[in-house]
């Protein structure tokens, strides 16, 4: 059986950066690929297939930068990505992180460093894409809780009828959350179970990634009702098939009032933190 050799793109516009990362990585079994703007990352991008298994991606380039390369990908895919920066404020981290970038490195910064991070992405990637339950998995399995639903195949999330479309991460930390519903799961099991490997900066990954969840979940006005976060402790999602007045079904025939004979949300949800 051949060697499977990844596939890494290499995006930056100053040269011999770009070589020297690629002689490197070629030196110890990688295939690469390089673009020298953003432009052309995006073309290569689309043209390549397999995709890549990471993107490593400069944030200042010409014509497009790496901050609307990154956009334009996690758009249509879930690939790894690092990013190549000479900005060192959070803020630059910050941004990146929000738009759903793996990892981050400040130049200049050691080829040694850039390989190890390339393994460890690559090696929590391969856990992430098996599954996550001693059982396996096939393409028709769901998950329903009341109102919430997650359909393995495209990996999508459902509001009653509303798609919510996600990245294989968030969908892996709502598929733990959903199948956990009604306890609270800490972030040591929460980290377990989709990322297989703790990234480095741990509980920063599990906040971003709940994030960029709560955004996709704002139109549909479904938070802060859906994901409870206990402070220091991890996440939970409500069991809404014992706590219906959490997202305002009622019994058959039952009016929506307080009073006699009929509980309030307040009295029927489980407490959430403030």
């Amino acid at each position: 059986m051949a060697l499977y050799h990844p596939t890494i793109l290499i995006v930056d516009d100053e040269t011999p950066i770009r070589t020297g990362i690629a002689e490197n990585l070629k030196l110890i079994g990688y295939a690469v690929e390089l673009a020298a703007d953003g432009e052309e990352a995006l073309e290569r991008f689309d043209a390549m297939q397999p995709k890549p298994d990471l993107v490593i991606l400069d944030v200042m380039m010409p014509k497009v930068d790496g901050y609307d390369v990154l956009r334009e990908i996690r758009r249509v895919s879930s690939v790894p990505v690092i990013m190549l920066t000479a900005k060192g404020e959070v803020q630059s981290k910050v941004s990146a992180f929000r738009l759903g970038v793996d990892d981050y490195l400040t130049k200049p910064f050691s080829l040694d460093e850039l390989q190890v991070r390339i393994q460890a992405i690559l090696r929590r990637t391969r856990r992430a894409a098996q599954p996550v339950r001693s059982h396996t998995y096939d393409e028709t399995e769901e998950l329903e809780n009341g109102p919430f639903r997650l359909s393995m195949e495209g990996r999508c999330a459902f509001w009653y009828d509303t798609p919510i479309r996600l990245t294989e991460l968030e969908f892996r930390f709502l598929w733990e959350l959903c199948l956990a519903r009604g306890r609270v799961l800490t972030h040591e099991e929460l980290l377990t179970a989709v990322w297989g490997d703790h990234p480095s900066n741990s509980l920063n990954v599990l906040r971003v990634t709940l994030n960029r969840i709560r955004r996709k979940l704002a139109p549909l006005d479904v938070e802060p009702t859906l994901i409870t976060n206990l402070s220091k402790v991890g996440y939970s999602m409500p069991d809404f098939t014992k706590y219906p007045y959490a997202y305002g079904a009622l019994p058959d025939g039952e009016a929506a009032k307080g009073g006699d004979g009929a509980a309030s949300p307040e009295d029927s949800a489980p407490e959430r933190e403030k």
